[in-house]
């Protein structure tokens, strides 16, 4: 109890220890510091060397590189390894692709694909090519460590004695140590990064009256608050997810209701009052003498006049809510749509359906078919595509609908692009019903859409 009582090592003492341990271990290795000196003082000069030929190689090949004169730049090449512990070197273009290299079988390789063979110690330097401020590409070479080797070699076997009489002392000042630091320090750190992570580890039991026992201590009041937050926040996240989905749908199901009861009352009130119209003008052109100056022409202009008005509010209803979707199904809307999506723009497409003729629920055909236009409506404006494809068809238990172009390509910066509200409509649109939504691409060689919903009961 006596002991006990006195010998209470806290972490200061535990670090004043670790330091005196230092302190030995350093004046034992006082040789090799200076030996690591030396070395940092040959690297910087090797380093200067190195830069120096890079920099050279990198002005030197500037109007090559524009030029793409590629026998020019592989004398350059050739050059510069002749020159003394020069290992490898590459000139790349601002597209990251490898325009000429030492080694002939990289030429033409993107960076990212490009993979050193082993070899030995060496740096890695590099310099940009510029003409004025235009980045054209970057020279890469690669400088061996030999000859710094070669000159601390002598060095290193005069303090190998000492190195090692020093690392069997570290090793058991370091053993002693992290007996009594570095297993309690390690169990916080490692609860402390799933902590991080998001997942609760079990509570620490670190029965220390040290401050590494305090810090255990703090960690589990910690982790016992954050559980009871995150639990909190979880529930309330929950809550705010299912009732912004629940508005989200009603929302959308409110426009498209609108939207029909718009289209319905365009093409029955306006299109029947048109058509009466251009029936009465027809009449009124029969009744009138054919030799009054300008009335019969001026009734022709009157006439093409509501043919056009008629067209166009045709065409408004349709783009509002077709009547096909709701008359005839989804394939028949989606063909029409594909028709005038080629009538429109120009760009020849063709649209299959498996079977003939698909018919899901109300929320679904609705659904899928806003996805089609969307789909359409990116191609016409970002793919630069000369052909589409569209297709729809449904297996036991899904329906499916591809759209695939022959244009330019989508990358994934503009498929995650959070100002994309097309596409992050297309998603949500899909992802309501239970489904998923998928766009790929490559580069020019066009971009597809494929979607997928449960049937569910029709």
């Amino acid at each position: 109890m006596l002991f006990s009582g006195m010998i209470k090592p806290g972490l200061r003492l535990k670090l004043t220890a670790l330091i005196e341990c230092l302190v030995v271990a350093l004046v034992l290795c006082i040789g090799i510091v200076s030996t690591f000196r030396e070395k940092k003082t040959l690297e910087n000069e090797l380093h200067k060397r190195g830069y120096a030929l890079a920099a050279d190689l990198a002005r030197f090949t500037a109007g090559p590189l524009l030029s793409r004169d590629l026998p020019t730049l592989r004398r350059f090449v050739n050059h510069s390894m002749a020159q003394e512990y020069v290992l490898y070197v590459m000139i790349v273009d601002n597209e990251d692709q490898i325009v000429m290299h030492s080694d002939l079988k990289y030429v033409g390789k993107d960076i990212s694909l490009y993979q050193l063979e082993p070899m030995t110690r060496h740096l890695d330097l590099s310099a940009s090519v510029r003409i004025a401020d235009a980045l054209l590409g970057n020279v890469v070479l690669g400088y061996s460590y030999m000859a710094l080797e070669n000159e601390i070699d002598t060095a290193v076997k005069q303090i190998l004695m000492l190195g090692a009489i020093a690392i069997t002392l570290g090793g058991i000042m370091a053993y002693v140590l992290a007996w009594f630091i570095a297993a309690p320090i390690k169990r916080i750190r490692d609860a402390t990064k799933q902590l991080a992570a998001g997942n609760y580890p079990a509570l620490l039991e670190i029965k220390s009256a040290d401050e590494i026992g305090a810090l255990a201590e703090s960690f589990n009041d910690m982790a016992k608050e954050l559980t009871r937050h995150r639990t909190h926040l979880q529930n309330l996240v929950d809550e705010r997810t299912r009732a912004l989905r629940e508005l989200a749908l009603h929302i959308q199901l409110a426009k498209e209701d609108e939207a029909k009861r718009i289209a319905r009352e365009i093409h029955d009130e306006l299109g029947q009052s048109l058509t009466a119209l251009k029936i009465d003008l027809h009449w009124l052109k029969g009744q009138l003498p054919g030799d009054v100056p300008g009335v019969q022409d001026k009734i022709g202009i009157m006439l093409r006049l509501i043919g056009e008005t008629i067209n166009s509010v045709r065409k408004i209803s349709s783009q509002l809510r077709p009547v096909l979707l709701d008359d005839f199904g989804l394939s028949a809307a989606m063909e029409w749509q594909t028709k005038e999506f080629s009538d429109r723009t120009g760009i020849s497409s063709h649209f299959f359906s498996r079977p003939e003729n698909i018919v899901p629920q109300q929320d679904q055909a609705v659904a899928l078919f806003r996805v089609f236009q969307e789909a359409l409506t990116n191609v016409a404006r970002h793919a630069s595509a000369t052909h589409v494809e569209a297709g729809l068809w449904e297996t036991s238990n899904t329906l499916v609908m591809e759209v695939r172009d022959n244009g330019i390509g989508i990358t994934k910066s503009q498929m995650m692009d959070t100002r994309s509200f097309g596409v992050i409509g297309m998603h949500e649109r899909v992802k309501r019903l239970g489904g998923e939504l998928e766009i790929y691409g490559q580069r020019e060689q066009g971009t597809t859409l494929s979607a997928w919903i449960p049937k569910g009961d029709t």
